[in-house]
């Protein structure tokens, strides 16, 4: 019955297709107009819905904070992203809205360039999964 999977859909949550601590620059900053880059550690979550939501870290737990207002939302779906060799993602929503961001793992130095860049593999991979024209 027609009904019954439109309602399935509409109750089914999205699957989260990947999660990560990553850093981020304020709303506003690129890398071409920051000459401090600022950047600011916060979770990320990609869903299968192509919605990028981005929690406020808590100081002293170091947990992503699940209040509304702690939380961005960042639908790529539509959108343009860029991928620098520095495992440096910028995405474009296409309705005004740009966001920079980077892998970032909690490693010793040396173990840290290669999660970051197995990281930065999957992100890229996942991301370009849900930017559809």
């Amino acid at each position: 019955n027609y009904n019954d999977i439109n309602n399935e859909i509409e109750n089914s949550s999205p699957t989260i297709l990947i999660e990560s601590y990553m850093e981020k620059l304020p709303p506003g900053k690129t890398l071409k107009n920051s000459l401090l880059l600022t950047w600011k550690r916060r979770y990320f979550k990609l869903n299968s819905i192509g919605n990028l939501i981005i929690h406020d870290i808590d100081e002293k737990t170091l947990k992503p904070k699940e209040n509304q207002r702690d939380i961005e939302v960042f639908n790529l779906m539509g959108g343009r992203v860029e991928y620098d060799q520095n495992g440096v993602i910028t995405i474009d929503d296409s309705r005004g809205n740009c966001i920079v961001f980077r892998c970032f793992t909690n490693s010793l130095p040396a173990e840290n360039e290669n999660q970051n860049k197995d990281l930065f593999q999957k992100w890229k991979q996942a991301i370009d999964s849900q930017i559809i024209d």
